[in-house]
């Protein structure tokens, strides 16, 4: 097979040529050029696409389809990040269900918003355990006034610039590394932090949507592009000691 341009790629994948060059924007591939500069497209590049394609509609986020081609994890491995984000998104759907049928019985906002925050107590201990929460519980007790006002303002700027981050190309390699530096320095106001807890803090906000609007209200799939921000700058923050 003769190698392609992008228009006939697309047409063969059945794939709009945005889709195509953005996998190549995000490093999944590198297409060969001309002399000319015009990129072409091998069998082989085409087949990478493929799998990306393939791999992202197991569910799994842009930065796992890349670990899971360049092959610092298996395909086995990312079929078993997929089953568990299939369970979280399961768990995420039975419990807006719950708190839908309460609705529809005639439970006010009053009602639904501490069942709400009993979940998400519940679950942070499920992730972080007891020790953890109940630390940065009393921690945030003991803020001030004016800290506290200074950790919402904190949390307003960490959402509206991820979605002008959004809006536009994604942003450079420095915004979003200095968007994850700001990330971390804001979690760690209540609380000392460790690479599993922020990592696991952005998958919660994409699963669960009462998290994901603080982001996506904004601009829709803001919430996605926020943790495959974090999870490719987190390890850079948290050595630089913030």
């Amino acid at each position: 097979m003769r190698a392609l341009t992008i228009s006939e790629a697309s047409e063969l994948l059945g794939l709009t040529v945005r889709t195509i060059r953005y996998w190549e924007a995000e490093g999944v591939y590198t297409a060969p050029r001309t002399r000319s500069g015009q990129r072409y497209y091998t069998p082989e590049v085409l087949d990478v696409v493929r799998d990306a394609i393939e791999l992202k509609s197991w569910g799994l986020s842009t930065v796992d389809v890349r670990r899971t081609l360049s092959g610092n994890i298996s395909r086995a491995e990312a079929l078993e990040l997929a089953w568990e984000t299939l369970s979280s998104d399961e768990h995420r759907l039975t419990a807006r269900r719950r708190l839908l049928e309460e609705a529809k019985k005639g439970a006010s906002m009053a009602e639904v918003e501490p069942h709400q925050r009993e979940e998400w107590d519940q679950e942070a201990r499920r992730r972080y355990g007891d020790e953890a929460v109940d630390a940065g519980n009393a921690r945030w007790n003991r803020l001030s006034d004016e800290q506290k006002a200074h950790y919402h303002e904190e949390w307003k700027y960490i959402t509206t610039r991820a979605a002008e981050l959004r809006r536009g190309t994604g942003g450079s390699s420095e915004d979003r590394r200095e968007l994850t530096e700001r990330f971390v320095r804001f979690l760690s106001l209540v609380m000392p932090v460790s690479r599993e807890y922020v990592v696991g803090l952005t998958q919660m906000y994409e699963l669960d949507t009462r998290f994901g609007s603080h982001f996506d209200d904004h601009e829709p799939g803001t919430t996605k592009l926020f943790q495959e921000i974090v999870a490719e700058n987190v390890d850079a923050a948290m050595e630089s000691g913030l």
